[in-house]
């Protein structure tokens, strides 16, 4: 008798996977997470992941008896990327719209930070890019104009 798969969904969840150029396995996820959990939370439990995956015995016990001592930290961004590792490394985000259909999971990339930050400074108003100066040059304009 074979088991049923059924498809899964979710609108939104931490994602950790492999990446980099080298020695990336062919089934890239490594983990999904509960969107609930902070980010502090997920950063701890890549870094945790990263040691059980990739270290010796003896760099494990190293980990464990001092964790500031760790090679290879996990760090996150700005906008809450988290990193872990050299090549590869592991990389935890929050995604949006995560299927798995036949085995195959897929989901939507948050925009990356340059993406962000652009988009952010294109939607500002254009009286808000002046600068203070050019403000300032204005109203000595007027004010020549006024004596």
């Amino acid at each position: 008798m074979t088991a049923q798969q059924t498809d899964a969904e979710a609108k939104s969840a931490w994602l950790v996977t492999w990446e980099g150029t080298s020695s990336v396995p062919e089934d890239p996820v490594v983990a999904i997470l509960n969107f609930r959990m902070s980010a502090s939370k997920v950063k701890d439990f890549v870094e945790l992941l990263y040691v059980s995956l990739t270290y010796s015995p003896r760099e494990k016990l190293l980990f464990a008896k001092n964790p500031k001592g760790n090679p290879y930290p996990a760090t996150m961004t700005l906008f809450q990327h988290i990193h872990c590792g050299d090549n590869p490394l592991l990389h935890a985000r929050l995604v949006s719209d995560l299927k798995v259909a036949a085995g195959a999971p897929e989901w939507a990339e948050p925009p990356s930070e340059t993406e962000r930050h652009s988009s952010r400074l294109s939607s500002r108003p254009q009286a808000a890019r002046k600068s203070g100066v050019q403000a300032g040059f204005q109203n000595l304009d007027t004010s020549a104009s006024l004596t």
